[in-house]
């Protein structure tokens, strides 16, 4: 038995036995053969060795397959946490069914920020890159990456777009946002936002006229965006008050997407819960207002509205 017969979307490797979760939604862990994962182990510590940096994230390649893979220092030893990544990249056609926000992901004019919120591995990298690789498809242009590390197989030619991956340690994302603007990219993707400078140079990219998306955690739409206006607030970095910070995220805000991944039959979807922003001049006043329980009653006017239509 080898790894790549194993069906599993996580892999905990310690210094002496390893273990195996998933897939998707699938809670427990089963002990595996210790010298099946024993290879891996070994080009976790040369990752980790070779970083110049103290970051614990990193990815690594095993025969055809990438792992995301993570530090953890438990009282009974290090662990290794890899996450299997897929050899090719979704279409976000084929990630999300329903066709109304398929087709204004994909709308050759979107301009600004997409904001996609969820919980920890729920597949926001998985949705962002399937909205950057189909876009790329379809209408051609140039894409960056800036990713801690980089997770899908983003890299390369989509159609006549190409796109450029890059590897940005935690502490550099600010200023990777800010000197990716002299890359002239038509798509700017950059993962999830920690902090109050990366925070602070995503909305001033959203402003450029050009599509940016990114991830962050939260539970709803309207959770990303407080966390959003929280993190930019934390440090004002040149920005004069929190009126400057709101206008920015309701004037750069594209779309917010939430998503949860939910089992139908035998697949595994992303539930979405969506909000327009750019177009929808209520939902900008209330965000500069920051009135934010109020959105719920535009995330479910808009859903309305897209049943009619369906």
């Amino acid at each position: 038995m080898t790894l790549e017969e194993l069906e599993f979307s996580d892999l905990y490797i310690g210094e002496n036995d390893a273990y195996i979760r998933g897939p998707s939604l699938t809670p427990n862990p089963k002990k595996i053969d210790f010298d099946i994962a024993k290879p891996l182990r070994s080009l976790c510590d040369q990752a980790i060795e070779s970083m110049k940096t103290k970051s614990t994230d990193f990815a690594i390649q095993h025969g055809t397959t990438t792992y995301r893979g993570s530090l953890l220092d438990s009282i009974n030893g290090s662990y290794y946490v890899l996450r299997r990544q897929p050899p090719t990249v979704k279409k976000i056609s084929e990630l999300i069914k329903i066709k109304q926000y398929v087709d204004k992901l994909l709308n050759p004019e979107l301009k600004g920020l997409i904001l996609i919120v969820g919980e920890f591995g729920n597949g926001k990298s998985w949705t962002a890159s399937g909205i950057v690789a189909e876009r790329l498809e379809l209408h051609g242009g140039v894409a960056a990456t800036l990713e801690d590390p980089p997770e899908l197989p983003l890299q390369g030619k989509h159609g006549d777009g190409i796109c450029f991956q890059t590897h940005i340690e935690k502490d550099g994302f600010a200023q990777a946002i800010h000197s990716a603007s002299r890359w002239a990219p038509d798509i700017l993707y950059f993962s999830e936002l920690r902090d109050a400078d990366s925070a602070n140079e995503a909305l001033k990219a959203s402003q450029n006229g050009k599509l940016s998306i990114c991830t962050i955690h939260g539970g709803s739409p309207i959770s990303g965006i407080e966390r959003l206006f929280n993190l930019a607030t934390s440090n004002s970095n040149g920005l004069n008050n929190q009126d400057d910070i709101v206008s920015l995220i309701a004037n750069g805000l594209a779309i917010v997407l939430h998503q949860k991944l939910t089992r139908d039959g035998n697949r595994v979807i992303p539930e979405i819960t969506w909000l327009s922003v750019n177009s929808e001049a209520t939902v900008k006043s209330l965000i500069k207002d920051r009135k934010w329980n109020h959105l719920e009653q535009e995330i479910n006017s808009q859903r309305n509205r897209l049943l009619i239509k369906a």
